[in-house]
């Protein structure tokens, strides 16, 4: 009968060879130097099991506080229904506001009526139905002047009432005001309001999100679009002691995790910064759109060209534009030209575009866009056929540099070359 090894001189085989030949015979009795390895990975083994036998510290307990919520009472909040089914509710008037109609100047197709400007406080920033919104701080601004409402979710059993509250507050306004609302704030709190298979149309209204406009234009001269970098460029406004938004998260759940508070006012006290802080920059913006434009960086001069434009004052965007033509860096001129070159085609000006093209070729000379669309207005609008293949033959002795972009784009330039030859042979 075979004697069955035991599980241990199974290990050994299976992971190092030089146990199986020093326990299974014939083999030959190892050297030193394979019974040294040996020695030394049963030494490693023996000091990583040792240390799982280790007594650790325990950890500090979390103390629970009697009142979590009591920080909160006390800096002005109410208790609407009763615990755990219950919310928290603070509600003050604001000081002297911008002018509500400011906001037509950013979107004309916002409604009249009352605003609300609208700003969260998540578990996360995931899209899916495992983040919960616990803080909705809302501003109600209107010709009236602006109220700031704020609504805390203490524990999850009390989300219901939570977001019955703040949709009857949404029932009454005309439209949203936010910052990254349209793709943030709204998007959770519907995500919410379905869970608990509530009706989520008083979230379909007109938006007005400024993370859009204000992104545009501080790009190139600010480090990032995030609203406290935006309120410190735009607005010259510093926060004291706050709390950063990505802290939230953290102190809503030690506040269900531990029961304790571990900066709920501070939360609180960030969201209503970010929700007043909103009607300003909207006046901030409108102010740039009507021209008051000239206290920043030069280099901003081409973006708010774009912004006037998107908001149909012509005008002021080509005053704004012309200055960018003369802006230090190479690509601002370009895309400047572009712009009012586009402009006077649309107004058939086609002489001031192509002088626009023509400026844009002597700065650039290599630039193949403005080739083929001065080469485009000579052909179809200024009746020029010789300057025109002359530009398009250019424009593919630069596109054989391209690679395989470039590649395509002789192809392109070939076919309008044909066709130019074709009909300057005609009108002889």
């Amino acid at each position: 009968m075979a004697v069955r090894p035991a599980p241990a001189a199974l290990w050994k085989q299976a992971i190092w060879p030089d146990v199986a030949r020093a326990h299974c015979w014939p083999w030959p009795w190892p050297g030193a130097g394979a019974r040294r390895r040996v020695e030394q990975a049963v030494s490693d083994l023996r000091h990583r099991l040792a240390r799982f036998d280790r007594q650790l510290p325990p950890a500090p307990a979390r103390v629970r506080d009697r009142e979590p919520l009591g920080a909160l009472l006390r800096a002005g909040a109410r208790w609407c229904g009763e615990a755990p089914t219950g919310y928290l509710k603070i509600e003050r008037e604001l000081g002297a506001s911008p002018a509500r109609e400011l906001v037509v100047g950013l979107d004309a197709s916002m409604p009249d009526g009352d605003l609300l400007v609208l700003d969260t406080e998540t578990t996360g920033l995931e899209s899916g139905t495992g983040t919960m919104v616990f803080v909705v701080g809302l501003v109600r601004w209107s010709t009236r002047g602006q109220r700031l409402l704020q609504f805390f979710l203490p524990e999850p059993a009390g989300e219901q009432a939570f977001l019955t509250a703040v949709l009857a507050e949404f029932s009454g306004a005309a439209g949203f005001v936010s910052y990254n609302g349209r793709g943030f704030d709204i998007p959770r709190l519907r995500s919410r309001i379905r869970l608990q298979k509530m009706d989520d149309q008083a979230l379909d209204r007109p938006h007005l999100d400024l993370l859009y406009p204000t992104r545009r234009l501080v790009r190139g001269w600010l480090p990032d679009a995030r609203l406290k970098t935006v309120e410190e460029g735009l607005l010259g406004e510093f926060r004291a002691d706050d709390l950063p938004g990505e802290f939230a998260p953290g102190v809503y759940r030690d506040l269900l995790s531990a029961g304790c508070d571990s900066g709920l006012v501070d939360v609180v006290r960030h969201n209503a910064m970010d929700v007043e802080s909103l009607p300003r920059l909207v006046a901030r913006l409108s102010g740039i759109l009507d021209g008051g434009w000239r206290d920043l960086p030069r280099s901003c001069a081409l973006q708010v060209g774009r912004l006037q434009l998107e908001c149909g004052q012509h005008d002021r965007a080509r005053l704004a534009l012309d200055v960018a033509r003369d802006a230090e860096l190479p690509a601002l001129r370009g895309r400047a030209r572009a712009l009012l070159a586009a402009m006077s085609r649309r107004d058939a000006n086609y002489r001031a575009a192509a002088s626009l093209w023509e400026e844009q070729l002597q700065d650039q000379p290599a630039d193949l866009h403005a080739r083929v669309e001065l080469a485009k207005l000579l052909e179809h609008r200024l009746d020029d056929l010789d300057r025109a293949l002359l530009l398009i033959a250019g424009a593919r002795d630069l596109a054989t540099l391209g690679g395989e972009h470039g590649a395509v784009l002789c192809e392109q330039l070939d076919h309008r070359y044909r066709r130019l030859v074709r009909k300057r042979g005609r009108k002889r």
